[in-house]
């Protein structure tokens, strides 16, 4: 992965001096942001009720750099924060409920497909490793309440694909952007954590609107 990215980055280098690079800061309006966690499974073989995590700020920034005419090059440096929730039907399991937290820092490299007019309409598609920062899961029965940190149980790294879309202000040394995105995960979080098995299922991040704004790096 260190390979890919030196590589592109040298590519890159080329088309630096010419283009007009615009660096900036993205948000998501949490309100229309979730992450589904997928068709984990139960260890126990019982069955279990699943919930994804809601109404959760990310940001982080960007950089923006046209290659032609209609195409330019995307990367983020994104902070993600994604959960899973479960529920068994029986008291008798183990834990009746559990939640798993976890986030990362998530780096997307992504073709963007653009209009040619001021305000624009773009397509955006690409690929992410995404890198854990922290793991944990809350447990709760009828007895007690206990939060664990499970982050030697989660894989490090994740691979992620994006695919989105939105509008573009391009202004003479400003950037303004309002985007959609879904961004399933392509390996799996984890295998087998407690009493439950994500070795199967592929979770994924919607974000239904989020807002960026950047300034260009362009040459006296």
């Amino acid at each position: 992965m260190k390979k890919f990215y030196s590589t592109l980055f040298l590519s890159l280098i080329g088309f630096i001096s010419l283009a007009q690079v615009a660096v900036g800061i993205k948000v998501n309006n949490p309100l229309l942001y979730g992450s589904s966690p997928g068709a984990f499974e139960s260890n126990s073989g019982l069955e279990i009720s699943r919930s994804g995590n809601w109404g959760i700020i990310n940001a982080g920034a960007f950089v923006r750099i046209p290659l032609k005419k209609h195409l330019a090059l995307h990367t983020e440096l994104l902070y993600k924060n994604e959960g899973a929730g479960y529920h068994y039907s029986s008291v008798q399991s183990s834990y009746y409920s559990g939640h798993f937290t976890y986030t990362y820092i998530d780096m997307p490299v992504l073709l963007q497909l653009e209009g040619k007019r001021m305000f624009r309409g773009f397509f955006q598609i690409g690929l992410s490793p995404k890198f854990l920062l922290t793991a944990t899961h809350s447990a709760e029965n009828l007895f007690f309440d206990r939060t664990t940190d499970v982050y030697s149980k989660f894989n490090r790294v994740v691979l992620a694909a994006h695919i989105g879309g939105g509008i573009m202000w391009n202004l003479d040394r400003v950037v303004l952007m309002g985007d959609v995105r879904i961004s399933p995960n392509l390996t799996p979080i984890a295998g087998r954590v407690y009493d439950v098995n994500f070795s199967k299922a592929r979770s994924l991040s919607v974000t239904m609107l989020s807002f960026s704004i950047a300034y260009k790096l362009t040459k006296n």
